[in-house]
């Protein structure tokens, strides 16, 4: 299950970061694939991070969806100042 979530996550990925790049909202010398693969895997290791010290329960996914909000705020402005 976990194989068949990564591999369909990559694809949704790709296709929005292509989509994206089209538009000009992205730089077109982007490796998609290798992009996609980081941002798949950082949002397994989101889910990891929380779920260690919570349980999975609905009253925990706003602290996930704040952390996956900083997780693409970082992405889009980097970690320099």
């Amino acid at each position: 299950i976990y194989k068949e979530g990564e591999i369909k996550s990559l694809e949704m990925f790709e296709n929005l970061l292509k989509t994206s790049i089209e538009k000009g909202q992205l730089r077109s010398d982007l490796d998609v694939r290798l992009v996609s693969y980081m941002i798949t895997h950082l949002s397994l290791a989101i889910s990891q991070y929380h779920f260690q010290d919570m349980p999975v329960k609905e009253e925990n996914f706003d602290k996930i969806i704040d952390t996956s909000d900083t997780m693409v705020e970082i992405l889009q402005k980097g970690l320099g100042i």
